[in-house]
């Protein structure tokens, strides 16, 4: 009887625990969506008659190989149709056109650029052998763009920080040094908010970027200076970085493709912000961005240490037709956190299914998975990182700041005192969040990610994939951004889960780019890239958003 009673008991206990951990999660999300949407009408009534209202449009492309992928310069380049200085002075001039509208440059290096395409001309002239010298080196003569988190050397490289000056970087960060190593000629560094954390590409430092289909819209966040330039055709591929959908997000708005590796094969050193946190390497990553699929694995296997390819067997031919397609529209019904996705992305994702099974005969199931339908219990983990700095801290010391200093800040910021970036300032609050739910929690948040990531990873194997949404909504308007911060969970879970993905631009009716994302299981990252490519044959991929000029053959 004892034994009964003392089982009843526990039960109520974990009932008991469990209903405060939800009621805590209600009455925090509620609270904080009413509160973002306070800010995000302050924020649209203070810039009532700013600029970037008035929509603009680009100028048109003027180059005939604007749409060619790396590996298409490459070879012509090779068979020396063209040269690097045609291909570097090209995309300068498309920049210059662009950024006096998009804003999505905080510094180039043009002059360098031409310098080194030069060299490359020289040495490609008096080579007999070029295709063994482009063997070496895949990249040479080719131009790309970083974002300003990732150093370039002599370039700045202070991540939009408001608490901190400017400086210029001593030497290159490890993804760029290996780009540069075959070959890459870096051009500039684009623009990003204030420690990478923002959905939306805006700071006191660098102003804010827009999006080239729409200048009244935003770039997502935070690789938006990245996603704008290759949306509007001013870079052939980019470097990006994503910790809850950075590189994902923005090329979704932008209509390009971005991919987040699985974690530990990309260096991450020489990027802001930093932690020594063992588990920073694991939810953040740096990756590819490009306005071609194929330029998606290029870059992936040069940013990948040749000791590291073995896993990823980077080199097998995928058979798409061979491979088994999950899918879902989101968290579905009875979630109070993630917005479902609108007809437009609906649509995409259908799209996708529907070609997936027509041209390559792939079996697609439409699934509930129970460990996407709890995405905020799964994005608090982001925030028990420590040693990540942060706009609070009163130190160099990352983790100086406690509730009061928090507080203070935020005080600062509602009072438009302090030029601190709203996103930044969510990192804090966030953390108390998470460790009081984390603490109420049992089974801990951790065990229930590791099984989850243990169930997603079984259920794909190395012969399937999953489709889901990139973002409920196509672009937003600038400053309407706030009202979606818990709809990050679309793309952030899977940085948590530590699994590869890649975002695909889907053709759908309509002005602006809309997308999915194609996840695999962990090493799988080939199959990301093999259904990107698939999808790009037929119903997706870049399309400029103006006219381009026709050139004769």
């Amino acid at each position: 009887m004892d034994f009964i009673n003392l089982s009843v008991e526990n039960v109520f206990r974990y009932d008991m625990r469990r209903f405060l951990v939800n009621t805590v999660k209600v009455l925090v999300v509620f609270s904080t969506r009413a509160l973002l949407w306070v800010y995000s009408l302050i924020l649209n009534v203070s810039s009532f008659n700013a600029a970037w209202k008035k929509p603009q449009t680009l100028p048109k492309i003027k180059f005939e190989f604007y749409n060619r992928s790396a590996e298409e310069l490459r070879d012509l380049l090779i068979s020396r149709q063209i040269t690097s200085r045609q291909i570097v002075e090209a995309y300068i001039n498309r920049v210059k056109e662009v950024d006096v509208i998009l804003n999505s440059v905080v510094e180039n290096r043009f002059e360098g650029a031409l310098k080194d395409a030069e060299e490359v001309d020289n040495l490609i002239a008096k080579t007999d052998d070029v295709k063994m010298l482009f063997g070496v080196q895949p990249l040479l003569g080719i131009p790309f763009t970083v974002k300003e988190n990732l150093a370039v050397k002599g370039m700045k490289h202070s991540s939009s920080r408001t608490r901190v000056p400017t400086k210029k970087a001593e030497s290159d960060a490890g993804a760029v040094e290996r780009l540069r190593r075959f070959g890459g000629i870096p051009l500039l560094v684009s623009n990003a908010p204030e420690l990478c954390l923002n959905m939306e590409t805006v700071s006191k430092k660098n102003g804010r970027t827009l999006n080239p289909y729409d200048t009244t819209r935003t770039t997502g966040g935070s690789s938006g200076g990245e996603a704008a330039l290759l949306g509007a055709g001013a870079s052939v591929i980019g470097l990006g970085s994503d910790i809850a959908g950075s590189i994902r997000f923005p090329s979704m708005f932008c209509g390009v493709f971005g991919h987040k590796p699985t974690p530990g094969y990309v260096s991450v050193e020489g990027h802001i912000p930093y932690s020594k946190d063992p588990m920073f390497d694991y939810y953040f990553t740096v990756g590819p961005m490009a306005k071609r699929a194929a330029d998606l694995k290029l870059l992936f296997k040069l940013l990948v240490p040749e000791e590291k390819q073995h896993n990823l067997r980077l080199e097998e031919k995928v058979n798409v037709s061979n491979l088994k397609v999950y899918y879902m529209f989101g968290e579905g019904g009875g979630t109070y956190t993630q917005r479902p996705p609108n007809d437009r992305v609906q649509k995409a994702l259908q799209t996708a299914v529907e070609y997936l099974e027509s041209n390559f005969h792939c079996k697609c199931q439409l699934v509930r998975l129970p460990y996407l339908v709890d995405s905020i219990t799964y994005n608090g983990a982001l925030f028990t990182m420590n040693g990540f700095e942060n706009v609070y801290q009163r130190s160099e010391d990352p983790d100086d700041w406690n509730f009061l200093s928090m507080l203070y800040m935020i005080i600062k910021k509602l009072t438009f005192t302090t030029d601190a970036n709203f996103g930044a300032m969510l990192w804090a609050p966030m953390k108390y969040f998470t460790k009081l739910t984390v603490n109420l929690s049992n089974p801990d948040i951790f065990t229930q990610i590791t099984e989850s990531r243990k169930q997603f990873s079984e259920m794909l194997g190395d012969n399937a994939v999953f489709l889901y949404p990139t973002f409920p909504v196509e672009a937003l308007l600038h400053n309407d951004i706030p009202n979606y911060f818990f709809d990050m969970s679309y793309a952030s879970v899977f940085n948590v889960l530590g699994v590869p993905a890649t975002q695909v631009p889907i053709k759908v009716p309509g002005s602006l780019p809309v997308g999915i994302q194609v996840v695999a299981a962990p090493d799988q990252d080939r199959l990301c890239f093999a259904v990107a490519s698939a999808l790009e044959e037929t119903c997706g991929g870049w399309v400029p958003p103006v006219e381009v000029l026709h050139f004769p053959h």
